[in-house]
């Protein structure tokens, strides 16, 4: 293996780590050649996560200056276990994390920047972070090292990070490992599939359509598929109730009437219904109007009058009607502001202060049915 004088790279023995209570072992493992083929393996990788290929080959095998990375384990109430990569770097630009060599992801950041990576059960001894810039290799910070977390309680997560990469897994925009939709197309069909039968069952049961929403409406509109990148399947049934607080009651007993039917499904503290049909899971999210505002979940609050979210819409999925709003143009530009037809990568779901209280109610909600 190539060598040279690029410092100290964070290499993770947990064996070790647990046994004298700090997270890291430094050693100088990591040449110019290791960095370049790192790169050119990943390139197809990197494709299919929609990043910028011309700032990820431009990664040089030297350590930048004024630069440096640490980070911070964590554990949150679902008992999910992850950890989050904290640093900075002297300028704003893409970020790019390997786990042995393997790309988790490549991302724009700020001159300060957080990467979290959600529900790693536990990662094997060995294994090595590397964090680079397209100036070259962030140096581990080792004053700021965290030490071990206390010891987990029971969680759920993935056993092994780099195998999940192995699998073809990258660090969603959610921060969990998810499969890119381009590299499951036979999957897309079985969403689809499921999503016209949830439809059916919604119509039958409830008298309601269950209508494409959020990042698959996006996708479908803006076009014409899923968001390469995206990792859930968006939709939501507008309620008749007008306020959060009986909404969130409606929502319980809607998902009840699902599991006497036969279906796998999860409340989410955030308001909506995880429904599961063999390896697809839909987010089913009920959507309301008050005197002002049509609100769907605790995500999305915005001043769209009612005859243009009348679930009356349709768009065309490869050669079948899909449901959603009558206007899905200006639900999508409420959401995504006047630029939506143009992709971005680094887009988060930010919620409005009305939507966010909306969600405290259906948190309590969620915390007293556990």
């Amino acid at each position: 293996m190539a060598t040279s004088n690029l410092s100290k790279i964070l290499r993770f023995d947990f064996l070790a780590a647990r046994r004298a209570s700090v997270d890291v072992e430094a050693v100088d493992v990591l040449g110019a050649d290791d960095v370049h083929q790192a790169i050119q393996l990943n390139l197809e990788r990197l494709s299919a996560m929609k990043s910028e290929v011309k700032d990820f080959e431009s990664v040089v095998a030297e350590l930048v200056d004024d630069a440096s990375w640490t980070m911070q384990w964590s554990q949150n109430a679902d008992g999910h276990r992850g950890f989050t990569i904290v640093g900075y770097q002297p300028k704003a630009g893409n970020v790019s994390v390997f786990v042995d060599g393997l790309l988790l992801v490549s991302r724009h950041c700020g001159e300060e920047f957080k990467i979290k990576v959600r529900r790693i059960k536990r990662m094997k001894a060995k294994q090595t972070l590397l964090i680079c810039n397209q100036c070259g290799i962030i140096p581990f910070n080792e004053t700021n090292a965290c030490r071990v977390a206390p010891r987990f309680k029971k969680g759920r997560g993935f056993r092994d990070l780099k195998r999940e990469i192995l699998l073809g897994k990258y660090l969603s925009k959610k921060d969990g490992l998810t499969l890119p939709f381009i590299m499951r197309e036979e999957h897309k069909q079985r969403y689809f599939h499921g999503y016209h039968f949830l439809n059916t069952v919604f119509r039958q049961r409830f008298d309601k359509e269950l209508l494409l929403t959020h990042g698959t409406l996006l996708g479908i509109i803006r076009n014409g598929d899923l968001i390469e990148s995206d990792d859930d399947f968006d939709c939501a049934y507008v309620s008749d109730l007008n306020n959060p607080e009986d909404v969130s009651e409606e929502l319980y007993e809607v998902g009840d009437r699902f599991q006497r039917l036969g279906f796998n499904v999860k409340y989410s503290r955030t308001g909506h219904l995880k429904l599961n049909l063999g390896d697809c899971e839909y987010d089913v999210m009920p959507a309301w109007h008050d005197s002002s505002l049509f609100h769907i979940s605790s995500y999305t609050s915005i001043p769209m009058d009612p005859a243009h979210t009348a679930p009356t819409g349709r768009v065309d999925y490869r050669g079948t009607d899909v449901s959603c709003v009558a206007n899905p143009e200006t639900f999508l530009e409420l959401n995504y502001g006047k630029s939506w037809r143009h992709p971005d990568p680094d887009y988060k779901s930010a919620p409005n202060p009305v939507a966010l209280a909306n969600r405290r109610i259906f948190q309590n909600k969620w915390r007293a049915q556990q």
